[in-house]
């Protein structure tokens, strides 16, 4: 007489078992595979840029990397979209990782270094900036170091306040010494002084 409530309990347990192992496989199957570090390295350094920048760009879009290895995949990532020729994409790329890691300094350190590094030149085009040379001779151009500046500055800001005093020393030296430069980078040596 048991037998049958055990085995309907049991039936029971095995479908739902089932139920979560296919559950599981399907949403395994809906995510993209993680890109191979050891491929995307040698992509880079083969001078494959697009297979650099699509491989860097999701690591560096990754949450859940590590803080100083998603800042230096930001930095890869940057350097094979230069390599590109796409400056376009550059702004978005930079924002997209500062929006990924808004909590980790080095990531914010690394998105203002770009900002101040970059192009400061576009066009503005029906209402949207795009970084960088333009063909055609529809657009406005613009001078965009101000901005780039402002931005870099705004970023290393939020750097400064999210950087412990338990990190690597060294590190937090070479930051505040680059955001100095950066806050003094437009005016003579005459003139720091007014800052």
């Amino acid at each position: 007489m048991h037998s049958r409530p055990c085995s309907r309990r049991l039936a029971s347990l095995v479908l739902v078992a089932l139920f979560s192992a296919l559950s599981l496989l399907g949403s395994a199957q809906d995510q993209p595979a993680r890109p191979d570090r050891a491929k995307i390295e040698k992509a880079m350094k083969d001078g494959n840029w697009q297979t650099a920048f699509e491989g860097f760009r999701a690591f560096a879009l990754d949450a859940s990397a590590a803080e100083q290895t998603a800042a230096q995949d930001l930095q890869q990532a940057a350097q094979a979209l230069l390599q590109l020729g796409r400056l376009d994409e550059y702004d978005a790329l930079v924002e997209a990782a500062v929006k990924a890691h808004p909590a980790h300094w080095r990531v914010l350190w690394t998105a203002g270094q770009l900002f101040a590094g970059t192009q400061s030149h576009g066009t503005i085009i029906a209402g949207k900036f795009h970084r960088g040379p333009h063909r055609g001779g529809d657009g406005r151009w613009v001078y965009t170091f101000e901005r780039d500046r402002a931005r870099a500055l705004q970023l290393m800001q939020e750097a400064m306040l999210k950087a412990g005093d338990g990190e690597d020393a060294r590190a937090r030296a070479d930051f505040f010494q680059q955001f100095a430069q950066l806050l003094v980078r437009r005016y003579q040596t005459m003139d720091v002084w007014r800052l």
